[in-house]
Formats: structure tokens, C-alpha cells, sequence
């Protein structure tokens, strides 16, 4: 609750393993994505979505879900469905690279199109946040999305085409773990990086919504 406390009304035994990223719908139900393969002991590989009371919602049926674990869902308000991110290849048996879109049911949404996906060598997280003007920008652990050089960051739109207006030249030198929207618009980006686009930047940089630089934050010590 808003005081601190804890809100009774929603009952649950947990997960197997670790959970990592989780979104709320329009409607409070909550996504929930990680490593587990069950909740309340009942089989849900590593994606679930929950009522508010803490069940399963049994009206989104994933099949045999994910075969690696999920790091992070991205709820799009304008169409309820989700975009979700992690080590994956397969979604109910589908092959996905990394990356998948789904609907309020589960089902797999075929009008976006990602290809081979990320290359993502290890399960390190790749993040995402959805722009005001519904876009996605990921970032994280790869090289290429479906063939193109896109180093460790990237600007999908809803079609899982790449936003080529989003233009990042040579990208980052080393991994992205976090972009967050700042009130202007602007992109704030960290990560183990030193450059962006041959510019030094040392792990902190704002990003214009072109992908040029607006300012490198220097971190005091």
C-alpha cells in the first residue's frame, strides 16, 4: 500500500527463481518476467501474468512459454500488447531472437517482424523503454539486430523495423545496462562504455531523440 504496508488482498506463494522485470497493463495486471519456471507451484516458464488478487490470469496462455530466461517487459498502453526482452529463441516453440511481441491472450503478434533478433551472447540483460511517440529504444549486450550493426544500442518501431531516424554511427564501444526518458525527451544512457560515436563519454551520456550527443555527464572521483 502507499503507507508501507503490506497489501493483503494479494496473496501469493511466489516464484522458483529469480524474477527480474515486471510491468502493470492499463487495468493493474502485472507481468512478470525472470528465470522461474513455476508460480504457486503451477508451471509458467518464466514469464507469468498475475491478477490482482496475486493469481494466474489463465486467459493469457503462453504454451511452453519461453526456453531461457526473460529480463524485461515493455507494456505498450496504445495497443495492450507487450514487448518482451531476454535470452530466448524460442517462444512457444517460435523461434525469436531474443526478442518477442505479444498480445493481452499470449498469443504472439506476427505484424512485428524481428528477423534473426539480437545477438546477444549471454544472458546479461538487453533493456527497453517505450517513448512518448511509441517507439522502442533497447539497449544492452549486442552488436546486431536482424543482420544490422547496431552497437549495444538501438530505436525499434511497433513493426519491429529498425527507426533508421535514430541514427547512432559507430554506436558504443561496450555494453549499455540502462536507458531511461528524461522529461525533455532526451535519452540517459549508462553503461561500461568509454565511447559513443569515437567521442569519449565514460559510462554517461544524454542522447538526443536523433541519437546525436546533447551532453556528456562527467561522475565526480
Amino acid at each position: 500500500n502507499l503507507d508501507g504496508s503490506i497489501n493483503t488482498s494479494f496473496v501469493t506463494t511466489g516464484f522458483n527463481d529469480f524474477t527480474i522485470g515486471l510491468a502493470s497493463s492499463s487495468d493493474g495486471r502485472i507481468y512478470v518476467c525472470g528465470a522461474f519456471s513455476t508460480h504457486n507451484g503451477i508451471s509458467v516458464p518464466r514469464f507469468v501474468k498475475l491478477t490482482l488478487t496475486g493469481d494466474i490470469d489463465t486467459s493469457f496462455i503462453m504454451g511452453t512459454g519461453f526456453n531461457n530466461v526473460t529480463i524485461d517487459v515493455i507494456y505498450i498502453p496504445s495497443t495492450s500488447n507487450l514487448v518482451v526482452l531476454g535470452y530466448f529463441s524460442k517462444y512457444n516453440g517460435e523461434t525469436t531472437g531474443n526478442i518477442v511481441m505479444l498480445d493481452v491472450s499470449g498469443a504472439r503478434v506476427p505484424s512485428f517482424v524481428s528477423g534473426t533478433g539480437f545477438n546477444t551472447v549471454n544472458s546479461e540483460p538487453n533493456k527497453g523503454v517505450l517513448t512518448p511517440d511509441n517507439k522502442l529504444v533497447i539497449a544492452g549486450f549486442f552488436t546486431e539486430y536482424n543482420g544490422i550493426p547496431s552497437n549495444y544500442i538501438i530505436r525499434l518501431n511497433l513493426d519491429g523495423s529498425v527507426d533508421t531516424s535514430f541514427a547512432i554511427g559507430t554506436g558504443f564501444d561496450n555494453v549499455v545496462y540502462d536507458v531511461k526518458i528524461l522529461e525533455s525527451g532526451r535519452y540517459l544512457v549508462t553503461g561500461d562504455f568509454t565511447f559513443y560515436q569515437g567521442v569519449s563519454c565514460s559510462g554517461n551520456i544524454i542522447l538526443n531523440t536523433d541519437g546525436s550527443i546533447y551532453r556528456i555527464i562527467t561522475v565526480p572521483g
